[in-house]
């Protein structure tokens, strides 16, 4: 018997070994399942975040993309003030050009008339000289006519 209960005991020992490797076979498996949920809630919360991720940066890339486009429209409005500026600029030089020419017209066209001028003032005092002698020379023909005419009346 002696046999029987070293086999009762190696049984019982062998049993209780097996319930103790289930157990704690029990309670990882139990602590894996709890592990793998929160690890499988982890990455729902990254897959989320990923999508919010994807989700913001498409927003992102559409901001750019209008940003881009509002830029060309930009850089063409800049060209096309440009090229209105230059033309501003070219009329106002044509402009500048003919107030220039306009000043030189109108300071030979006021040289000639002044020359004009002194030279009619000329002609007028020569008149006027021509005139004042020839009335002297009348009144002095007119004086000795009448001294004349009044030694004949006599």
């Amino acid at each position: 018997m002696a046999g029987k209960g070293e086999s009762e005991r190696q049984l019982l020992t062998l049993i209780r070994d097996f319930a103790s490797e289930r157990s704690n076979g029990e309670r990882r498996l139990a602590a894996l399942r709890k592990q793998i949920e929160e690890q499988s809630k982890e990455f729902e919360a990254a897959n989320a975040a990923l999508e919010d991720l994807k989700l913001q940066k498409e927003k992102v890339e559409q901001e750019l993309n209008g940003c881009e486009v509002e830029l060309s429209m930009n850089n063409a409005s800049i060209q096309t003030f440009e090229k209105r500026i230059a033309r501003i600029e070219d009329a106002i030089l044509d402009v500048g050009i003919s107030i220039d020419e306009l000043k030189n017209v109108e300071e030979t066209l006021r040289e000639g008339f002044i020359n004009h001028m002194l030279t009619k003032n000329a002609e007028i005092r020569e008149f006027k000289e021509i005139k004042g002698s020839t009335l002297k020379v009348n009144d002095q023909s007119c004086l000795s006519s009448s001294a004349g005419m009044d030694t004949l009346a006599e």
